[in-house]
């Protein structure tokens, strides 16, 4: 009698695989004695089911995080009605991670689980994957909640009809900081760094932070490009420290969050906020010094190749100037044509597939130090180290060759770096009130609004260079 009243309620954690030999039990339970199953099957061995107590309560399946979980979800939702006594399914959470066109697969059987009060999802876009339009059929008061990264180049708002109707979805970007200044002990000077610092924004906050394993040298005032199918970061000329130039680019695996071999050093010395791109299988490399018109070129796919000087040298020569990549096209904009030089507000467009230098529409404002970023048709341009254009914005038309003042920067800001994802330029850092900065600045080029992002960076940093990393 004792044992009847003490047991009210049984607890099995089982685990199947495809050699479970598993035989049909015969239980004989208390009489009121609830059996709560935390159940984790293999692929074929859902014979486990039938080895479960009369009436059992399955409170927990595994998270649905690839395609082998989904055929083994699928599998499992299939055999409940051919069970002589299926279990009940009374299931409160489901944690689901995968590619949209799997996520299609396992949509209609989430609704076998009528009890289901809180659905999470983690997706991730990738620039080859196709959305598909889901139809949902969720319990009444089922929460969705969804955790969503793409890739650079691609937009969330695609993702949407993938989605249960009222989701909450919490938008996700990875970027890194690599190298850049921070303030001397003591003094008012800056020196360079080889701090990589990796950063997770989550909508308007910085939800995680940390130190990756820093860069094979110190470097700052240099530039970085992503080399194409890879998770490469190279980065160019720049100083080692001060009135020292950085011969030899470095490279840093993103996703790794480590330093790679170094490239051949440079022809020139290039250590003024250079500029930098990739077209085909070349590295180019131009400006970055008083009086230095040449461009240089590198072969990232051929062994033992060295810098070359380019047939194509820019205008005139550039320091302390920005530059962005649309496809074939690459900008080059403001800086000054040597160190402690008046800046102006020229644009250069090197085109590569008619191999000159044009030059375009000026700026409104002359600026030195100063970032940009694009989504292909616009550029978008951001600070000045002056008080008085400091905290300006700017916005090109490519295809209609016009400059449009935009909404003013909440403070002054230089030297930073700019990241464009996903309809928001953030702002990483750079130097505020005559020293660096921790906070991050979210520009939304939809509303031209802007917002200060919650949460700090490791450390203060400027003059560094930043990159997104995308989603595994």
């Amino acid at each position: 009698m004792l044992l009847l009243i003490l047991i009210v309620l049984s607890e099995l954690s089982l685990v199947g695989d495809q050699d479970s030999e598993l035989p049909d039990l015969a239980w004989d339970l208390p009489s009121g004695c609830q059996c709560d199953v935390d159940l984790h099957l293999a692929s074929g061995c859902q014979h486990i089911l039938k080895s479960l107590p009369p009436s059992s309560q399955i409170r927990k399946i595994p998270d649905i995080a690839n395609e082998k979980d989904a055929n083994d979800f699928l599998q499992f939702v299939s055999i409940l009605p051919t069970l002589d006594e299926p279990p009940q399914l009374q299931i409160d959470t489901l944690n689901i991670a995968l590619k949209p066109d799997l996520l299609q697969k396992v949509a209609s059987s989430v609704s076998t689980i009528k009890t289901l009060k809180h659905l999470k999802l983690s997706l991730v876009g990738h620039k080859d994957s196709k959305w598909p339009e889901i139809t949902w059929d969720l319990p009444a008061g089922c929460e969705t909640e969804v955790d969503l990264q793409v890739a650079l180049g691609c937009l969330s708002q695609h993702a949407v009809k993938s989605l249960p109707p009222s989701s909450t979805i919490h938008k996700k970007v990875n970027i890194i900081t690599l190298g850049g200044s921070h303030r001397s002990t003591g003094g008012q000077s800056f020196s360079a760094t080889s701090k990589v610092q990796r950063i997770l924004i989550t909508d308007d906050t910085i939800t995680s932070s940390q130190y990756l394993t820093p860069l094979s040298s110190p470097v700052d005032n240099a530039c970085v490009v992503t080399q194409p199918g890879t998770n490469t970061a190279i980065i160019v000329g720049g100083q080692k420290w001060m009135l020292s130039y950085s011969e030899e680019p470095l490279t840093y695996d993103i996703i790794e969050g480590r330093p790679g071999p170094s490239l051949p050093t440079l022809k020139y010395d290039r250590a003024w906020t250079p500029a930098a791109f990739i077209h085909g299988t070349r590295l180019y490399c131009t400006a970055g010094n008083s009086g230095l018109l040449t461009t240089e070129y590198i072969e990232l796919e051929e062994k033992g190749s060295v810098w070359q000087d380019d047939i194509h040298p820019i205008p005139e020569s550039r320091v302390c100037s920005s530059f962005v990549s649309c496809q074939d096209r690459f900008f080059i904009l403001g800086g000054c044509v040597t160190t402690g030089d008046e800046c102006n507000s020229n644009v250069w467009e090197w085109s590569s597939s008619q191999q000159k230098c044009k030059t375009l529409s000026k700026m409104i404002y002359s600026r030195q130090n100063h970032t940009v970023a694009t989504d292909g048709n616009h550029i978008w341009v951001f600070g000045d180290d002056s008080k008085v254009e400091g905290n300006t914005t700017e916005m090109y038309d490519i295809i209609n060759n016009k400059w449009q003042e935009m909404g003013k920067i909440p403070h002054t800001v230089h030297s930073t770096a700019s990241i464009y994802h996903d309809r928001i330029v953030y702002i990483i850092g750079g130097v505020i009130d005559d020293k660096p900065s921790n906070q991050i600045l979210a520009y939304h080029v939809d509303t031209d609004s802007w917002e200060t992002l919650k949460g700090k960076l490791p450390s203060p940093v400027s003059h560094h260079t930043a990159v997104i990393v995308p989603p595994v």
